[in-house]
């Protein structure tokens, strides 16, 4: 389903047709787990390729996972070579994007798609962390940033890492202290516990051994 993102707009949420006219400007695309997403955008983005002629370096898909990128890309991939394929065949395809694309300007779109696809390596399809990054890289000093911080998109380590140190100082003032340290929580308690927090800071958060 998609829909204008201007809150004035009252007119009625409308099925998305991705062999219809190509969304400009700002529009949301409503779907849930399974519907098609990624079949969705890699769709759209050939679109823009073969028939709008945006070159690919200028293609922007940011997702959330490595894992989702890694699949994104190679569907775009995927999606540009069968169009390729479509493009330079007489036969008639199955697949309602490609018979789409075969219809009008057939020499020019395999032209956009070969070179798109010559060029791939230069789209930028990669999670938020990854083009925070590389935006940050770009601005260099200019954003007054720490050079040496470092964005990732996976906490599981500096967590436990977190846990670990928190546990050491405990202990440690502990002992310096003459204070009991058996109640302490084990650094699994505790890096769940911190887990759980990140993910959702409204939670209970008890550290029971």
């Amino acid at each position: 389903m998609s829909r204008p993102t201007d809150p004035r707009d009252d007119s009625e949420i409308e099925p998305f047709d991705p062999t219809g006219a190509i969304p400009s400007g700002r529009m949301a695309i409503e779907a849930s787990a399974g519907t098609g997403k990624t079949h969705a955008l890699a769709t759209l983005a050939t679109r823009y390729i073969a028939e709008l002629g945006i070159p690919v370096r200028e293609l922007l898909i940011v997702t959330f996972t490595r894992a989702a990128a890694s699949e994104l890309k190679d569907r775009v991939r995927r999606r540009l070579v069968e169009a390729a394929e479509a493009l330079g065949s007489e036969s008639p395809p199955d697949d309602e994007l490609l018979a789409h694309l075969q219809r009008t300007d057939r020499r020019i779109r395999a032209e956009r798609v070969a070179t798109a696809l010559a060029e791939f390596d230069s789209a930028t399809i990669t999670t938020i962390h990854g083009f925070a990054t590389q935006v940050l890289g770009t601005l260099g000093s200019s954003v007054g940033t720490d050079p040496d911080a470092v964005l990732v998109d996976d906490s599981s380590e500096l967590t436990a890492q977190a846990a670990a140190d928190v546990l050491v100082a405990e202990a440690i003032r502990r002992e310096r202290t003459g204070a009991a340290s058996d109640d302490l929580p084990t650094l699994e308690t505790l890096r769940n516990a911190a887990t759980l927090v990140l993910g959702n800071p409204d939670s209970p958060h008890p550290t029971r051994r």
